[in-house]
């Protein structure tokens, strides 16, 4: 438990995590009523209480590989980001792994941009992401 006299270092230490700036900048943020070192230790002990368990794949992770993997050209690639970007904001789509959403963004994409379903360079959805086309399908 945290004593509430210490919730604002919890607090600065959290977002020292989030951000790495330089502990000391977070000091200042404070008013300097925590130390360089109080901040870098309360950061141990809250890695160790997460088991060092604070990244969650995102469509980000896979990306470029996804569209490089397509042989994605910079129109392309822009389109497979913005329908990204659209499907982050449906919270119907949560339920789907990133890779899949990527891999269905890239696949209506070429749909849209008359590439064929593989783009103009051949590429197994399958062998990339593990999920066959028919599987992607109704998320596009």
């Amino acid at each position: 438990t945290i004593l509430r006299k210490r919730l604002q270092l919890l607090g600065v230490t959290c977002t020292f995590i989030a951000a790495k700036f330089e502990a000391s900048d977070f000091a200042y943020i404070t008013n300097n009523t925590y130390t360089k070192d109080d901040i870098l230790k309360l950061e141990c002990v809250v890695l160790s209480a997460l088991d060092f368990d604070i990244v969650v794949p995102t469509p980000v992770h896979f990306f470029d590989r996804l569209v490089r993997a397509s042989g994605g050209d910079s129109v392309h690639t822009s389109l497979v980001q913005y329908l990204l970007e659209l499907a982050i904001t449906d919270i119907k789509l949560i339920r789907h792994a990133p890779s899949r959403m990527v891999s269905a963004a890239i696949l209506l994409s070429n749909e849209l941009l008359r590439r064929g379903r593989c783009g103009p360079r051949p590429w197994s959805t399958t062998a990339t992401t593990g999920k066959v086309i028919s599987a992607l399908a109704p998320m596009s």
